[in-house]
């Protein structure tokens, strides 16, 4: 039985949801910007491209619960047909999830230096979601009622959400992999510590927005006369920027836990025998806030993190 508490219940409590985690983001980008002042013009750039669209998209959601449950109260005919608000929320949250991924996977293969046709495959999903939620933009426009759009064309929800969550969780993955190796391979037990901390972090901020996508194939699939899938699906572009965002502002955080534990001296091979020198030789001074989440840059683990992001 379809009730009002399944169909305007569960977007009015999408919306409140996100009009408070927006209002977190903007304490994020607030703090990013005050933080990161010599950050580089292109992530700078991201960042606000992350927030207009984010904004547009809680905007646009607002208009449409005024539409629906103020000016057309009563009126079936405006929960059937909302208004054009819901295509423009699509394309922000489309904009939001290219945006983020694009960045994450920018790092990847910044740090990891992932083969070649695998960076294709992953980009391609990336061009594939954007293009479908284009699509989608469009249909709801020229769409007469949303129910027979989505009788006909359920399967491109299921294909944004489901190339989504396989783009996060394979970035995700990836990340966890590749600071796995470098933790295996390091000699200073504490760098092992702060690489266990960054896979931890870089697992739980890639695989936020992909629970939100599953949530929102299921609740989809399972209950197709509501729109209880709505909620999930609001607050996945909210989840994609503060994924980023977090990753953006902890830095700081990961390195001053760490910036007092390691400095060691130098020690030049060429002073000491040849196969001491060769594993000796590998210890120079390094100190812990050389990490990928600093700005510094000792090393093919210690990346500058601008440049995760900056193209070649």
């Amino acid at each position: 039985m379809i009730t009002l508490s399944l169909t305007l219940g569960a977007v009015e409590i999408g919306i409140a949801l996100a009009i408070y985690l927006f209002g977190a983001l903007t304490f994020q980008i607030l703090f990013f910007f005050r933080t990161f002042h010599d950050e580089k013009a292109l992530i700078k750039g991201a960042v606000v491209l992350i927030g207009i669209a984010v904004l547009g998209h809680t905007i646009s959601f607002l208009h449409l619960q005024y539409i629906v449950t103020v000016t057309g109260f009563g009126n079936v005919a405006y929960i059937a047909r909302p208004p054009n608000s819901l295509a423009s929320a699509i394309f922000f949250g489309a904009a939001v999830s290219a945006i983020v991924q694009a960045m994450f996977i920018r790092r990847l293969q910044r740090l990891a230096n992932i083969h070649r046709l695998i960076s294709i495959v992953i980009w391609l999903c990336v061009a594939l979601r954007a293009a479908v939620s284009i699509v989608l933009t469009v249909l709801v426009v020229q769409c007469i009622t949303i129910s027979s759009l989505l009788a006909e064309f359920s399967w491109l929800v299921t294909t944004v959400m489901a190339s989504g969550m396989a783009i996060d969780v394979s970035v995700a993955l990836a990340l966890a992999i590749y600071f796995s190796i470098q933790r295996n391979n390091t000699p200073l037990p504490r760098t092992a510590a702060l690489l266990e901390r960054i896979m931890a972090f870089s697992l739980t901020t890639g695989l936020l927005p992909s629970v939100l996508s599953v949530s929102v194939v299921i609740c989809f699939e399972t209950l197709p006369t509501t729109v209880v899938w709505m909620v999930p699906y609001i607050l996945l572009p909210h989840m994609y920027a503060h994924a980023i965002l977090a990753s953006l502002n902890i830095r700081p955080t990961m390195t001053q836990h760490h910036s007092n534990v390691i400095e060691l001296p130098t020690i030049a091979s060429s002073s000491l025998p040849s196969n001491q020198g060769q594993s000796l030789g590998l210890i120079e001074t390094q100190r812990i806030r050389d990490t990928p989440f600093s700005k510094s840059n000792s090393g093919n683990i210690f990346q500058n993190s601008n440049e995760r992001f900056s193209t070649d």
